[in-house]
């Protein structure tokens, strides 16, 4: 557990089945940046993606960003067009 609660590890069923992928799958949790690592990461990410089309479970009120709301957001992060901080990649 880290200070938040949160579980860092990996779980997984009696037969060795990612219970992260299952949730995944469910569409009952998100893929965090920190599971870059997992053995499974490329199925995990699928599974959001599966999800995110189908609008199951989280992604049931999901709607994809568009170029404004990505100006928006960007004009709101550096009022001043001050990119000098900002690491992009």
């Amino acid at each position: 557990m880290d200070r938040g609660g949160n579980f860092i590890g990996r779980l997984t069923t009696a037969d060795g089945q990612s219970a992260a992928l299952m949730l995944v799958q469910a569409g009952l949790a998100k893929v965090h940046d920190s599971a870059y690592s997992a053995p499974n990461y490329k199925q995990l990410l699928e599974a959001e993606e599966k999800c995110r089309k189908e609008r199951t479970g989280v992604w049931t009120n999901y709607e994809e960003p568009t170029a404004k709301d990505d100006n928006e957001n960007e004009a709101e992060n550096n009022p001043e067009g001050n990119y000098s901080n900002n690491f992009f990649f």
